[in-house]
């Protein structure tokens, strides 16, 4: 009789799978959750691989570009070495020869080159102050009524002169504004032009054309209007190159404009700054050899009132008036001196702030017409001086005229000065005709 031996139980896959499923269900949790890991990291590690290799690149930029920039300094400083050297060559050296005994019936000749050169010096200073205001974002803007025919009008008469010096034609095409008197920096925007002007003589050789184009819309808003200002020349022209980096500061189209042309590179940086800080826009189109167009827009409100400034005239009399001049620097004491003494003014002078508080303070009333306040000082500075003044005791403390005669040009320090209790301001080097015209509107004020 044979027995029948049944085989032991092999357990399948799925039983398996069943008796372990929890056990499997977590081991898969873990193997996803890792992959999950792996690739979440992997990922990350080609973010941050692909972030850096971006960084490395903005670092590479702005390496290169500080280097450009460093370069375009030091190639600034050499050019201005150069172009301040040059009138200041000119100054000494026809200094020298007005003063030799021989040379006396050429004199005035030379004066006049000295003049000359002391101007073209003093726009290359102007340019750096701008330069320097701007980067250290210093340069604020007057917000002052103003007549535009009358910007437009200064600007003919200067330009009209410089163009006809070169043999090159001028012309200012402008219709009749509806809107004359406007709202804003009237210096500034004389300025802009200015710039662009300068730039357009500069470049544009005898029997070429130079047109200023001004044209006024309505904008937007009902208070204001849209100018619209195109300098355009037949000069040299620019390359493509060139016109990407126009409006950077320090640049220049190679060494040989430097030479040929001069001037410090500035000029159009300070343009665009002056016109984006006024809400306008500038563009340029240009190209080698055929002449450049300069477009510039501003939006300016109107105004409804305009206080023409006093002119002086031969009429003008201000022969007998007795001053009070606070002046530190000597030789700035001998001119000022100098120049009111043309005039038949006489003066007392005080070196120092605390001597001309003094002076003031210790006179009988009427003594002093005006007080004409330097501002850098010793002892007490023009600011320190007309504080004290104002709060003083004399009967003349809060009715005395006092004119700011100081090299601090910039519109921050004229507020200042206003602000500390004087009446105008002059800006040196002093301009005689500015002088005498500030003396009269200050004068004015008492009658």
């Amino acid at each position: 009789m044979y027995e029948t031996v049944q085989s032991p139980y092999q357990p399948l896959l799925s039983d398996l799978a069943y008796k372990y499923n929890y056990l499997i269900a977590a081991l898969m949790v873990v193997l996803i959750v890792l992959f999950a890991a792996w690739l979440y990291f992997t990922l990350q590690r080609q973010k941050y691989l692909e972030l850096l290799e971006a960084k490395n690149m903005e670092l590479e930029t702005a390496a290169k570009q500080a280097l450009a920039a460093s370069e375009a300094k030091s190639s600034f400083l050499s050019r201005m070495s150069h172009e301040i050297r040059t009138p200041l060559n000119a100054i000494l050296g026809f200094t020298r020869l007005a003063l030799q005994p021989d040379k006396q019936n050429l004199r005035n000749e030379y004066l006049q080159k000295i003049s000359y050169s002391s101007e073209l010096l003093l726009g290359i200073v102007n340019d750096v102050l701008d330069m320097s205001a701007i980067e250290n974002q210093k340069l604020k803007l007057d917000n002052s009524p103003f007549k535009l025919s009358q910007v437009l009008r200064e600007l003919q008469s200067l330009y009209s002169v410089q163009c006809r010096e070169k043999n090159i034609r001028f012309s200012l095409n402008r219709e009749a504004f509806k809107h004359d008197i406007l709202l804003g920096d009237s210096l500034r925007l004389q300025q802009i032009l200015s710039n662009l002007l300068s730039n357009a003589v500069k470049f544009t050789a005898a029997d070429g054309q130079i047109t200023l184009d001004v044209t006024q819309r309505q904008a937007d808003s009902a208070a204001q209007t849209v100018l619209t200002m195109v300098v355009t020349d037949t000069g040299c022209g620019m390359s493509e190159q060139m016109l990407a980096q126009v409006f950077q500061p320090f640049e220049q189209e190679d060494g040989s404009t430097a030479r040929k042309y001069g001037g410090s590179g500035l000029g159009l940086s300070i343009v665009k700054y002056l016109v984006e800080l006024m809400g306008g826009s500038i563009s340029v189109n240009s190209a080698k050899g055929k002449g450049s167009t300069f477009t510039v827009q501003l939006t300016l409100p109107y105004a409804e009132e305009f206080a023409e400034k006093d002119s002086i005239t031969a009429e003008q009399n201000l022969h007998g008036l007795h001053l009070l001049l606070a002046e530190d620097n000597p030789l700035n004491q001998e001119l000022c001196l100098e120049l009111l003494k043309s005039r038949g003014i006489s003066s007392d002078c005080a070196v120092n702030g605390k001597e001309a508080l003094e002076l003031f303070t210790n006179s009988a009333p009427g003594t002093y017409a005006l007080i004409l306040m330097d501002i850098q000082m010793p002892v007490l500075d023009g600011y320190q001086t007309t504080q004290a003044i104002r709060s003083s005791t004399h009967p003349q403390a809060q009715t005395i005229p006092i004119i700011s005669l100081s090299a601090d040009a910039f519109t921050e320090d004229i507020r200042r000065a206003y602000a500390s209790g004087m009446n105008d301001h002059v800006s040196k080097p002093i301009v005689p005709e500015e002088l005498f015209a500030a003396i009269t509107r200050v004068l004015k004020t008492l009658n």
